[in-house]
């Protein structure tokens, strides 16, 4: 196995170390697991939500949406209905509470958002946004063309 060279374990102690800070936590629950799928039922909630489209939109599968939703279900934030037009489809809706919950989840990251900004400074959040871009845009361009390397 390869030995990481400085810059590659300078980069990943700084990942760790920010995946360690409670206030990623906030922001790192709108990409992950059960927060992100019910992020994406808040930004979407006028929408008609079914499993098998959170599934599908979402990269997650309709087993694990299907238990992730029952489990909110069961805690109050969200509704299932069957749809009118198409008896076989389940639609997903959040509760009031589930809203609520939602909004104060995303005052909390708002918060923490502006105050990195206040702290960076425009200019370096807009650099620190710029390189975040371009990662993903390589990572994307890697994965589709189907190259392979060291250690993927």
């Amino acid at each position: 196995m390869n030995e990481l060279s400085p810059l590659q374990k300078e980069f990943l102690q700084a990942l760790i170390r920010a995946y360690k800070l409670e206030d990623i936590s906030i922001l790192s629950d709108f990409l992950q697991g059960t927060h992100r799928i019910l992020y994406y039922i808040y930004q979407n909630n006028e929408a008609e939500n079914n499993p098998a489209a959170l599934s599908d939109v979402l990269h997650v599968s309709r087993a694990r949406i299907t238990s992730v939703l029952h489990s909110l279900e069961k805690k109050g934030y969200l509704t299932t209905r069957t749809s009118v037009s198409d008896r076989r489809m389940v639609l997903v809706n959040l509760t009031k509470m589930g809203r609520l919950y939602m909004e104060e989840k995303q005052k909390k990251a708002e918060g923490y958002l502006a105050y990195l900004i206040e702290r960076l400074g425009e200019e370096n959040m807009r650099e620190f946004t710029r390189l975040i871009n371009l990662s993903v845009d390589i990572m994307e361009d890697k994965n589709s063309s189907g190259r392979k390397f060291r250690g993927f």
